[in-house]
């Protein structure tokens, strides 16, 4: 198998990566996990918010935003068919009930 991940240029270290990000719950496991398996030459650190970014102004919250964005994989799915089978319908099902269990 690992013949076939090299020729298709995924790294064994990349796809452990990928399997064990799936099962995070913090950042911080997030990040540790990438500092293990990725580059060495790499400093991997926390994102932080964008430049300018002020979260006492009136901002949408982290809900609507995820709200907002599966309306627009759904729209994208209906409007253009062959996108549909490359959305991940796990992550998708995960946010819904993510949503499902914050509102009221």
């Amino acid at each position: 198998m690992s013949a076939a991940l090299f020729y298709a240029g995924i790294t064994v270290d990349e796809m452990t990566c990928r399997f064990a990000l799936d099962d995070c719950e913090t950042a911080d496991q997030a990040l540790a996990i990438v500092r293990r398996y990725g580059s060495l030459d790499h400093g991997y650190c926390h994102a932080g918010p964008p430049p300018g970014w002020d979260s006492s102004t009136a901002s949408p919250t982290a809900l609507h935003l995820l709200s907002n964005l599966l309306g627009a994989i759904d729209r994208l799915a209906a409007t253009t068919p062959e996108v549909a089978g490359q959305i991940d319908e796990v992550a998708v099902k995960r946010a819904r009930a993510f949503i499902a269990m914050e509102l009221p």
